[in-house]
């Protein structure tokens, strides 16, 4: 089923010299992300997995607590819990009998006079009737008989049952990655097992004759395969099922072959390289035979508007222009997210922060431009101040490896001047 909107569609043609053919004219960022996500659907693969391994994988139900934290009411200190009726008139000091201890793991004891205090640790259940500790530093201890000289609130150093989380609360939602801090949570409320996502299957290759792997010997007019690892890195995740298909030449038989020969091990199928309309760029026309719909096939942006999208088989495909840094822009802002709503995520985006320019620059109007920055400081209010590494040409790699962040400079704009707002990513 096609679920791309009908204004998002593009047409597609290839001609008979294995060259890309004609386009629409290319649609903006915002058009291209949309319709990425639009084109990509939640997987129906299930697992259930052990806490422990649950680590960094999207959950696949919502997940309310069992249970209420604290599940009984108990002291927040280590202290004398009392009845705080016992200390509601008078101007003090207020003399206890000590009657008992209590200790974390402890059944407190029935039925204890409230005229009374009991001795309690950190942890420890709450008496029947007592409502109040008093922190052993605040009072005076002789033998076993308690004073307390000032009169403290009510409910004083004790932690009610429910406060931290209500029983039927909920408290993972579907979608959400758990994180360690969600797993302690679960742990918390007696959760052993949680239902997630099967991890997304993200198969991937690389074309270029050109191209060889880092530790061989570099020959002549030969450059080292870094879209390879780029794309290892940025998907060695738990949710993700990473498949390395290798590399192929610039062959355009023998890249529909790898395409069809893996085609339907993948959710989403990535290639690099081979995108653009060169007479050694096959990647579209090769996707074509094999049954690519695409929805995506050129992005008013630089770097990397020959990216294309769209469909293959039961998943998606994305075509990476070869080119490092086009490769890393047009994957973050508009891969990732439609490999995000496969995986189940329900937050697919990337989020912006907004600093100000610390730069001038003239750009093109018509195309959204994405350039690797530095922050260097904050302005009077606090904002980043953005410093231009370099204007973000499509092959350059070392701007990036040092960058904060990639601004977006939208289309709409053509002059930056100093202290002008504008969005961008932070790398970290």
């Amino acid at each position: 089923m096609d679920h791309t909107p009908e204004g998002l569609k593009v047409r597609w043609q290839v001609d008979d010299g294995c060259q890309a053919g004609s386009f629409e004219k290319p649609v903006s960022i915002e058009t291209a992300v949309a319709a990425a996500v639009a084109m990509s659907q939640p997987l129906y693969r299930f697992e259930v997995v052990r806490l422990l391994r649950a680590r960094s994988r999207v959950c696949a139900i919502d997940i309310r607590a069992p249970i209420s934290i604290p599940p009984f009411d108990n002291s927040a200190m280590d202290g004398f819990a009392i009845h705080s009726s016992m200390i509601a008139t008078g101007m003090g000091p207020w003399v206890f009998d000590i009657a008992g201890t209590v200790a974390a793991g402890d059944l407190p004891p029935d039925h204890v006079d409230m005229s009374l205090a009991l001795r309690i640790f950190t942890g420890a259940s709450m008496p029947k009737g007592f409502d109040t500790v008093i922190r052993q530093e605040d009072c005076d201890v002789a033998g076993e008989r308690l004073t307390v000289h000032s009169r403290p609130r009510g409910s004083a150093n004790v932690r009610h049952s429910g406060e931290d989380v209500a029983s039927g609360m909920l408290v993972v939602r579907k979608g959400e990655l758990i994180t360690p801090n969600k797993i302690a949570l679960l742990a918390a409320l007696g959760i052993g097992e949680v239902e997630v996502y099967a991890p997304v299957r993200v198969g991937f290759f690389t074309t270029g004759s050109e191209l060889v792997e880092p530790g061989q010997q570099l020959g002549h007019a030969q450059i080292f395969n870094s879209n390879k690892y780029f794309l290892a890195a940025s998907l060695t995740e738990p949710w993700v099922e990473l498949i390395d298909f290798g590399q192929v030449r610039d062959d355009r038989k023998l890249i529909s072959d790898m395409i069809a020969a893996v085609v339907a091990r993948c959710d989403v199928l990535l290639t690099t390289g081979g995108a653009s309309a060169g007479r050694e760029d096959h990647l579209a026309a090769a996707l074509q035979e094999n049954g690519g719909r695409f929805e995506i096939a050129k992005v008013a942006m630089r770097p990397g508007k020959p990216l294309k999208m769209g469909r293959l088989g039961n998943g998606i495909f994305g075509a990476l222009p070869g080119n490092p840094y086009a490769a890393a822009v047009t994957f973050n802002q508009i891969v990732m997210p439609a490999i995000r709503r496969t995986a189940g995520l329900a937050s697919v985006h990337s989020v912006a922060q907004v600093g100000v320019a610390a730069f001038t620059y003239r750009k093109t109007a018509g195309r959204s431009e994405f350039i690797p920055i530095s922050v260097a400081g904050s302005d009077s209010l606090g904002r980043p101040r953005l410093q231009m590494l370099e204007k973000g040409s499509a092959g350059r790699l070392f701007p990036l490896s040092v960058a904060d962040g990639v601004a977006h400079l939208p289309e709409d704009v053509i002059e930056i001047v100093e202290g002008l707002p504008i969005p961008f990513f932070p790398l970290s």
